[in-house]
C-alpha cells in the first residue's frame, strides 16, 4: 500500500534558551522538528515521531502543525529535553549545552501505522544508543530509505556496533571530524570510503559557512553555502538535511537536491533557532536556487573549483 507519507522524522524536539548580548529568550528547537518543518516547506508530506513533556507550550505545538507537519506520531512523557545555546554580538553560536535530556530511546513501534510505509525514515540527530536501537528495531524494508545525521557531542560514543548497523542507512549527514571519528581515518578520502563501505550509498559532508560536499560512489559534489546578512548556524545541517531529502524523494537528482539543501540552509542563518521559518515556502526557495546557480555560473564556477581536501 502506498503511503502518503514522504518523510518521517524521529527524534528530539526541545525546548531551546538563546543567550545573546545580555539578552535571554526560548524557542522551539530540536532535530527531528527541524528537519521536517524544512522538508514540509519545499512541499513535502512530512510525519515526525518524538516525545513532548508536559512543559511544552501548545503555542509551539500549534506552530508545528500550522507549518504542516503531521503531528500524530508525538508521545507524551514528564519533561521536555531542554538545550541552552550561547551567542556572541555578532550572532556566531559559542556555546551550546544540554541543560536537561529526557531524550527518549524510540523504536519504529513507535511509529503511527500511518507513517510505516513513508518513502524515507530520518534518524535526526541523537544520542548514539538511541539511533543504534531504532535501527536495531528496522525489519527488511521495501522500497523505504533510512537516512540518519551524526552528532558532534557524541563524536566519541560511536560503538563498532553502531556502526555495523549503518548498513541500514542509505544517506548519511555528518561533518569532517564526524566521519573521521567513526572511520578512525584522518583523511577524509579515506574516510568516506570506509563508511560508504558500511552502507551509506550517499554521505552528505557539511561545513557551516563554508558548504558542503555530497558524495556518492560516482561524483563528489562541491556546494557553496549561500550569502546571507546574518550567520547564526543553528539548525542550518537540518534545513539542509530536510530539503536535501525533500528534493532527492522528489526527482533523485544529488545536484538538484544539493542546491535545494542549500537554499533552504541559508532562509534557517537568517534567523535565530533551529525551526525553519514559517513564511517560507518551496516557491521562494526555487527562485534563490535559481539566482544561486546563476551567481555561481557568473563567477565563473559551474563546478566548485579545489577537492575534499581543500574544502575540509
Amino acid at each position: 500500500m502506498a503511503s502518503k507519507f514522504d518523510l518521517v522524522t524521529v527524534g528530539n524536539i526541545s525546548i531551546d534558551t538563546i543567550l545573546v548580548d545580555k539578552k535571554c529568550y526560548r524557542v522551539p528547537g530540536g532535530s527531528a522538528a527541524a528537519v521536517a518543518t524544512a522538508a514540509v516547506a519545499n512541499s513535502s508530506k512530512c510525519g515526525i515521531v518524538s516525545k513532548l513533556g508536559r512543559d511544552y507550550p501548545s503555542k509551539w505545538l500549534d506552530e508545528l502543525k500550522k507549518s504542516g507537519v503531521d503531528a500524530s506520531g508525538l508521545g507524551k512523557k514528564k519533561t521536555s529535553t531542554r538545550f541552552e545555546l550561547s551567542y556572541n554580538r555578532n550572532k556566531r553560536l559559542i556555546k551550546f549545552n544540554e541543560v536537561f535530556s529526557s531524550d527518549a530511546v524510540l523504536s519504529f513501534s513507535d511509529m503511527p501505522d500511518s507513517y510505516r510505509n513513508a518513502r524515507q525514515i530520518h534518524l535526526s540527530a541523537a544520542k548514539p544508543q538511541h539511533q543504534e536501537n531504532f535501527l536495531e528495531s528496522l525489519s527488511n524494508r521495501k522500497n523505504q530509505s533510512v537516512s540518519l545525521t551524526l552528532w558532534s557531542t557524541y563524536s566519541d560514543s560511536y560503538t563498532d556496533n553502531f556502526i555495523n548497523l549503518l548498513k541500514k542507512t542509505d544517506v548519511l549527514f555528518c561533518n569532517n571530524h564526524e566521519i573521521s571519528s567513526i572511520s578512525n581515518e584522518e583523511n577524509i578520502y579515506d574516510a568516506v570510503k570506509v563508511v560508504q563501505k558500511k552502507g551509506p550509498k550517499i554521505i552528505v559532508l557539511t561545513k557551516g559557512e563554508l558548504g558542503s560536499a555530497i558524495c556518492t560512489s560516482r561524483k563528489i559534489h562541491l556546494f557553496p553555502a549561500l550569502k546571507t546578512s546574518r550567520t547564526d548556524t543553528t539548525g542550518c545541517g537540518d534545513s539542509f538535511a530536510g530539503g536535501f531529502i525533500s528534493e532527492y524523494l522528489r526527482t533523485g537528482n544529488v545536484a538538484r537536491a544539493g542546491w535545494v539543501g542549500s537554499a533552504l540552509a541559508s532562509f534557517t542563518m537568517q534567523k535565530s533557532g533551529a525551526w525553519f521559518p514559517l513564511d517560507i515556502q518551496r516557491e521562494k526557495i526555487l527562485k534563490t536556487v535559481k539566482r544561486a546557480k546563476e551567481a555561481h555560473a557568473s563567477n565563473g564556477k559551474r563546478k566548485t573549483k579545489g577537492t575534499l581536501l581543500d574544502y575540509f
